[in-house]
């Protein structure tokens, strides 16, 4: 799909795919640095089975990757009135428990 996620049904539950934080986040984050790129990865945006999630975290942040948030990276986008319009039909489609 055009945003990145997929999303199955496993036994009727809606089951989304995120990009391994420890795996493809991590390593194409760092490849970007490698090549003079700033870089930042939305942390709960990704995931990893615990603890690889975290060392995913914290390997891109010691390769110098900005580690931000859903809500932080939202509010990045909203410091004008331009981008504020663009986005703000997200707010209507939120995930549930994501609050902005």
């Amino acid at each position: 799909p055009e945003d990145g996620i997929r999303v199955w049904s496993v036994l009727g539950v809606p089951t989304f795919a995120l990009p391994l934080s420890d795996v493809c986040i991590c390593h194409s984050a760092i490849g970007l640095k490698q090549l003079g790129y700033q870089v930042a990865a939305i942390s709960d945006a990704t995931g990893s089975p615990h603890p690889h999630h975290e060392a995913g975290i914290s390997r891109m942040r010691q390769a110098g990757v900005t580690i931000t948030n859903a809500k932080g990276i939202y509010y990045e986008w909203m410091r004008d009135l331009a981008s504020l319009t663009r986005v703000e039909t997200l707010r209507r489609n939120l995930p549930p428990g994501l609050t902005l």
